[in-house]
């Protein structure tokens, strides 16, 4: 009998990992995107004998920095490049990428040191990718505060800190029953029904919950007002 509560708080154990690390989160913290089809201008279309050239123009706020930019398609291969204001040094962008069906599969934060004056550095497209939108979030020191996924409500931040609480909550006192049949003994009620064990617990669930609070809002925070780092997918 020993071995399956042990058996059941490894179990426990993992469906709280997976509980609040991707059941809860894509619950209540999956917002989409706030630009949810291409929105910048084609100038040309240029075709090549070995592939094709289209060039874009970006949202007005951005022209000042990213002049065009151009998804270039050649022997399979498909990159993007921007032209860029010759005094841009650095860059914070983020590249969302559409399918022919102009749906959103990828989004890409990209954070780039000019190394060619007037010209980013490749960046190779996966070969579903029909249409990007070009967002900038930094240019040198001026910074943009629109973002391109929709900031968390309230109202789902409260659901996502009380789920997670709830099973924090009841993992805690699952694994000490699970633990009390395990290495109790012959003392195993006395440990689950004992006012000190029953106040440890208590004071245990309640850090326990305050800590997960504080990663949460955190976390929440994080995710409505940072951009991610480079190359990484949002």
């Amino acid at each position: 009998m020993v071995a399956v509560w042990a058996v059941l708080l490894i179990i426990s154990v993992v469906l709280y990992g997976v509980l609040v690390a991707f059941v809860i989160p894509n619950g209540f913290l999956n917002t989409g995107f706030a630009i949810a089809e291409p929105t910048d201008r084609g100038l040309r279309n240029i075709v090549e004998p070995n592939g094709r050239t289209i060039v874009y123009q970006p949202s007005l706020r951005s022209r000042k920095y990213i002049k065009q930019y151009l998804i270039s398609e050649r022997g399979g291969k498909k990159i993007l490049l921007c032209k860029t204001d010759e005094k841009v040094e650095y860059l914070d962008y983020d590249v969302a990428m559409y399918d022919r069906r102009k749906h959103i599969v990828k989004v890409l934060n990209v954070k780039e040191l000019i190394k060619k004056p007037g010209y980013t550095q490749e960046l190779e497209l996966p070969e579903a990718v029909a249409f990007v939108s070009v967002i900038l979030n930094q240019a040198d020191e001026v910074i943009f505060e629109e973002k391109i996924l929709k900031p968390v409500s309230k109202g789902k931040m409260g659901g996502y800190i009380a789920m997670s609480s709830l099973a924090t909550i009841l993992e805690i006192v699952f694994a000490k029953v699970c633990c009390s049949n395990v290495f109790g003994g012959v003392f195993k009620e006395s440990f689950l029904i004992e006012t000190t064990s029953i106040v440890f617990t208590c004071i245990f669930a309640l850090v326990a919950v305050a800590v997960n609070i504080v990663v949460a809002v955190l976390s929440i925070k994080r995710r409505n007002g940072k951009p991610a780092k480079e190359g990484e997918e949002k």
